[in-house]
């Protein structure tokens, strides 16, 4: 099998129907986070755009949990990084899933996904709608963990507001 097969060799196009699912859940936990970044620091969305709008999702998460930890309270700042503890796993996977080259591997003859930095850089990753569904899972739990919480502490905003 060729690294670039032919076009009647493509995957199941239910995976990437669950790709498509994925990066929806990941737009979901990005404005979740906005949300509650924003809310801890009191500022409205037209501040916290310009603090927000070029971190990814790590950095993101490093601002929460050190915004957290000197503005909340120790009960919800021990929520916060409790649920931010898969972050820079979820991260890794996402960033494979949606940015890996898909291609079938000559060392597993199967379709996977390449990447090429980070400390997966050059091993294939199976591409499996199975891999694909249980990262967008666990993503989806913490956007809705996130989103409780951020509607319990009034920072909650309607995605149609901006």
């Amino acid at each position: 099998m060729s690294a670039l097969p032919d076009k009647q060799e493509l995957p199941d196009q239910r995976l990437f129907d669950a790709i498509g699912r994925l990066c929806s859940a990941w737009a979901n936990l990005e404005f979740e986070t906005e949300q509650c970044i924003w809310g801890i620091l009191k500022i409205n969305k037209a501040t916290g755009k310009w603090i927000t709008w070029q971190l990814d999702m790590r950095g993101r998460w490093n601002l929460l949990n050190s915004i957290s930890k000197e503005m909340n309270t120790p009960i919800d700042h021990d929520f916060i990084k409790e649920l931010g503890a898969p972050i820079v796993d979820l991260n890794r996977d996402r960033n494979t899933i949606v940015h890996g080259l898909l291609l079938v591997s000559p060392k597993v003859k199967k379709w996977s996904w390449v990447v090429f930095r980070g400390t997966e850089a050059g091993k294939p990753q199976p591409a499996t709608i199975e891999f694909v569904t249980s990262t967008m899972e666990a993503i989806q739990q913490i956007a809705a963990k996130l989103h409780r919480y951020n509607q319990r502490r009034g920072y909650a905003a309607s995605p149609f507001d901006f």
